[in-house]
């Protein structure tokens, strides 16, 4: 590809900048990701490592990478959670078009290009494109607009060879379909973005929410303010399903940092045009954020605590106010059944029921 020269100063900026927040990230995944980066089919790009504050050898691991590509800088910084390393990496971009990238997934080789040539192609601000998600024993490729269950929704969109452009107000819808659980674009992740977008508007993630729902926090800004996207059904990441990552280990602070993003998108969508929408969706996808705080962290088997103990932690979690509101105006008709029984068991006080689900939870997801 052309290299971008800035007649200001005449530098010349990668195509296509690559931003990865790394902690204790295990050095087996941490390297498949970094090398997933520098084996790119496009060379234009700058590969940034930030190491936050890991305590483990992910630094050096970074150091080293660095020390044989030009291409990759490692920003080290003290420990502030993925919210805040994803910023700092953003501060270091100097290429025309970014991506987030965590530590432990890894691209496919034509994942830059790929999505770069149809970026300028389509002449759109953003670009998004499908997820292998890697169980460990199968693998699911997960489409963002098709849903993998009814494969429906994609009607209203204009749509060519499943491709998929938004405009202007199709932009604002991308917004309401943040909140729908098998929307698959909440991500910071599987995007590539102009820019000069993200800086003209400060889109960037919110320190202080440190991760939990991080990525709706930076997306709900994001589809506020791109006024061109486009969609490619192509899967150029691999999502690693790591049961060590902070997603998926049951950190009761975690939940309580998700509670806190939900309530910063409460505040933002006050200025947007869609509120009344956004503020019915937003409730309703709380209420799957209770449901996998009672099922996959406290009434989950691996859960260290008594049996009191969990029962009066996750009645301290309800008593949030927007969990409160949730719980009370979330409509739930279009949940599924499974769900729709979670909540049902916890307006009854059926502690043991929950902890029954939480064990059965366990055994579905070892099994994937």
């Amino acid at each position: 590809g052309h290299l971008l020269e800035n007649e200001e100063n005449d530098l010349i900026l990668p195509q296509v900048s690559i931003v990865v927040p790394i902690y204790k990230v295990p050095e087996v995944f941490l390297r498949k990701c970094i090398e997933s980066c520098i084996h790119q089919t496009l060379k234009d790009i700058e590969i940034i490592l930030v190491d936050d504050g890991s305590p483990d050898d992910c630094g050096r691991i970074c150091d080293e990478y660095a020390s044989k590509d030009s291409r990759v800088k490692v920003v080290h910084k003290n420990n502030g959670g993925l919210a805040a390393a994803r910023n700092s990496g953003y501060e270091a971009v100097t290429g025309e078009t970014m991506m987030f990238l965590d530590g432990d997934d890894y691209l496919e080789p034509t994942c830059c290009e790929t999505a770069y040539r149809t970026l300028r192609q389509q002449h759109v601000e953003l670009v998004m494109f499908d997820q292998i998600v890697d169980y460990g024993k199968s693998q699911v490729v997960m489409h963002s607009f098709k849903d993998n269950a009814q494969g429906q929704d994609v009607e209203q969109y204009k749509c060519v060879n499943d491709e998929l452009r938004f405009c202007g107000e199709e932009c604002r819808e991308l917004q309401l379909r943040l909140f729908n659980f098998n929307g698959r674009i909440a991500m910071a992740f599987q995007k590539l973005v102009l820019t000069d977008v993200l800086r003209k508007h400060n889109i960037r993630h919110v320190d202080e929410l440190r991760q939990g729902m991080e990525g709706f926090v930076f997306n709900i800004q994001l589809f506020n303010h791109v006024s061109a996207a486009y969609y490619i059904p192509v899967p150029l990441l691999h999502y690693v399903y790591n049961t060590q990552s902070i997603t998926h280990k049951p950190s009761e602070r975690n939940y309580h940092l998700c509670v806190r993003c939900l309530e910063w998108i409460c505040d933002y969508i006050k200025q947007c045009q869609r509120y009344g929408e956004l503020k019915e969706q937003l409730y309703y996808r709380t209420l799957f954020l209770i449901v996998n705080t009672a099922i996959s962290c406290y009434f989950s088997p691996l859960f260290k605590d008594t049996y009191s103990g969990r029962v009066n932690k996750f009645k301290q979690f309800l008593s949030y106010p927007f969990v409160m509101e949730a719980m009370k105006n979330g409509k739930r008709n279009s949940l599924d059944k499974p769900r729709k029984i979670v909540l049902w068991a916890i307006e009854r006080n059926m502690w043991l029921m929950l902890c029954f689900l939480g064990w059965l939870r366990k055994k579905q997801l070892d099994n994937r």
